[in-house]
């Protein structure tokens, strides 16, 4: 989950995404993994 915090945004767990984008470098995609662990492939 995403939501703006002090007009920043802030990743679950108070991850800043800007911080990840400077050490790994972008595009960066971030992914729900509650969301994936209940998703099933047919």
């Amino acid at each position: 989950m995403m939501w703006l915090d002090n007009n920043k945004y802030v990743l679950s767990g108070g991850i800043d995404p800007l911080v990840l984008c400077e050490k790994y470098d972008c595009p960066l995609y971030v992914y729900d993994g509650a969301i994936m662990h209940g998703s099933t492939s047919a």
